[in-house]
């Protein structure tokens, strides 16, 4: 079991980025995965955004986690949780098949999604390409603008990455994501814009 405490703040803003619907139902969810005894990497994509927070232990109230386990929590289990500004902290206890949440004497608890998250690490560009037009759908840099709000962030960055590879986001040293660029085959310029950009790189 992998217990922690946690921002309930930073729980909804990783989920922001889990799918709504999709067949692919091990989408549907956050995976919780222990990278060390001290760090834990909290992940959701809807396979167009991804975002992944590393959490470090506080020793003050987590053992160390116990290294080789992960599981997904399936998304919607903090629906309907008022989160309180008097404490922002969850404590979190998640299996290779059960999850459970305390949350200011409000228990609740469930059942992992049975599944196999995809191997993020493969996600995120390991190479810089050229500097070249990116084009990207505006309601998931939303997405990304309301998560960094959720942890206290106003300006998160975007670092674009080249037309053919994904664009790397940052909230903050913990909270990070990738970018999937738009297809733009099908979008046509209006003749009246005096900007003609390149949809083609």
């Amino acid at each position: 079991m992998i217990k922690f405490t946690i921002g309930i703040n930073v729980l909804r803003a990783v989920e922001m980025f889990a799918a709504d619907k999709d067949v692919r139902f091990y989408l549907l969810g956050t995976y919780v995965r222990v990278i060390d005894a001290d760090t834990l990497s909290l992940v959701a994509t809807n396979g167009a955004v991804m975002g992944e927070y590393r959490h470090v232990r506080d020793a003050a109230t987590d053992e160390p986690y116990p290294v080789g386990r992960s599981a997904i929590v399936p998304a919607g289990y903090l629906k309907g949780l008022k989160a309180h500004k008097s404490q922002p902290f969850v404590s979190m206890a998640v299996g290779s098949e059960e999850w459970e949440v305390n949350y200011l004497g409000d228990k609740r608890s469930g059942r992992c999604v049975d599944g196999r998250f995809p191997d993020t690490d493969q996600v995120w560009p390991n190479k810089k390409q050229a500097v070249s037009p990116g084009h990207y759908n505006i309601q998931l840099l939303d997405r990304i603008a309301d998560a960094a709000r959720l942890v206290g962030v106003k300006h998160p960055h975007l670092i674009q990455n080249g037309p053919s590879d994904t664009a790397v986001w940052v909230i903050n040293t913990q909270f990070a994501g990738v970018l999937m660029p738009m297809r733009m085959d099908s979008v046509s310029i209006p003749a009246w814009c005096p900007l003609k950009p390149c949809l083609s790189g």
